[in-house]
């Protein structure tokens, strides 16, 4: 939110170039300040703070505000794709996040209900970053680029979050219950071993 609360502020006084670059300053600098810190950085971070520099460079070249956001809409169309075609695969990208909000047994992740569940989030996910990206896309070019920033940051984004909340909600409540019925077996069976 730091980068966004920047460019908002700045693009209030001054031109909206100089906004893409004070944010993208401020984004370089909350990376370079985590590492300092002793934070770990990760691959992440320095992935997206150069895709921002390379965002913000394209639209200094160009003068243009429309290819700074426009280049952020078309990534995250291009992501939300991308993601819904995992979701056909024998590993949706689902796969790899369920384990980030609870962590099953491997009788759970074997499961062909697994498999389906984490399918079915990744359609949801895909499908609703794509809608939104459609959504900011027919907004781009009618509004101010300080109108477009506050719509993504108060309406997109907050979307997402209830999205997101959600599906993990369904993750939740679709595999907890094989979860219990796998312990509730294994508990059986080492009771009869006894």
């Amino acid at each position: 939110m730091a980068p966004t609360a920047t460019f908002l502020a700045v693009d209030l006084w001054a031109s909206v170039v100089v906004a893409i670059v004070a944010s993208s300053v401020v984004a370089a600098m909350l990376v370079f300040e985590r590492h300092w810190r002793g934070v770990r950085v990760g691959w992440v971070l320095p992935v997206t703070l150069g895709y921002v520099v390379v965002r913000g460079l394209a639209s200094v070249a160009a003068r243009s505000d429309d290819v700074y956001f426009g280049f952020g809409v078309a990534a995250s169309g291009a992501f939300a794709i991308a993601v819904v075609a995992t979701a056909f695969t024998q590993s949706p990208i689902a796969v790899h996040i369920i384990p980030y909000v609870k962590y099953y047994d491997p009788d759970v992740v074997t499961h062909p209900r697994y498999r389906r569940v984490a399918a079915h989030v990744t359609a949801a996910w895909g499908i609703c970053e794509l809608g939104i990206s459609l959504w900011e896309a027919s907004h781009l070019r009618g509004t101010s680029s300080a109108e477009f920033v506050a719509m993504r940051s108060f309406v997109g984004w907050p979307i997402m979050a209830f999205v997101v909340f959600w599906l993990i909600f369904y993750v939740r409540a679709r595999l907890d219950p094989v979860e219990h019925r796998s312990q509730s077996a294994v508990g059986y069976d080492s009771s009869v071993g006894n």
